[in-house]
């Protein structure tokens, strides 16, 4: 007899596809296709062990793996107040970076709000960690740590964050955060600017 192993919360696995540039229109949320929702770990390692790893992605596709029923979208009522980590890696370290960073979240290493995590691919690989409340410093703080602690990230290391209310809003002055790795942990650096500098 098999014993499962339940998982806290169920996760949700996705990939995205961006259209031909030669194609008709169409919306992001068509874009989002789902590969399967897994409850426990062994139907996370039955998917996860399927996908194509993210140093191998072509540029037109991204993987996403977000919590319940959420997507990656802004307008998701799980997101519409949150915001978004942005980790540049070089290829060669994705594959194993998006594992640690997969199973840390689905083993809640993370602040409750987390939500989600993509990849995509370009010159270099486009990690994102997407949470629920953009305007919780505090908990914005715990997830960099969280990120240095389980990716074990290099000193000088940068993630940038941007809140969705921001993305959402194009005519609003934009306030760019950076968390820099220090040797003791990440620290916060805060930039403002208007539309005319964006």
């Amino acid at each position: 007899m098999t014993i499962a192993h339940p998982l806290e919360t169920p996760w949700t696995f996705y990939y995205f596809q961006r259209p031909p540039a030669n194609s008709p229109d169409m919306n992001y949320e068509e874009s989002i296709h789902k590969i399967g929702k897994v409850f426990t770990c062994e139907e996370f390692w039955s998917i996860y062990s399927h996908l194509i790893r993210p140093d191998k992605l072509p540029a037109t596709i991204a993987l996403h793996l977000f919590r319940g029923d959420s997507r990656a979208m802004w307008e998701d009522a799980d997101n519409i107040k949150g915001g978004s980590f942005l980790l540049r890696l070089p290829k060669g370290q994705v594959k194993f970076l998006w594992e640690k960073l997969l199973l840390a979240m689905i083993s809640e290493q993370f602040p409750g709000d987390v939500n989600g995590a993509a990849v995509s691919t370009r010159p270099k690989v486009d990690l994102y960690i997407w949470h629920r409340t953009a305007s919780n410093e505090v908990a914005r703080m715990e997830i960099c740590s969280t990120l240095w602690r389980e990716l074990g990230l290099p000193h000088k290391t940068k993630i940038d964050y941007s809140p969705f209310s921001d993305m959402m809003n194009t005519s609003a002055s934009k306030t760019q955060i950076q968390y820099i790795i220090e040797s003791d942990g990440p620290a916060m650096k805060i930039m403002t600017k208007g539309k005319q500098d964006a």
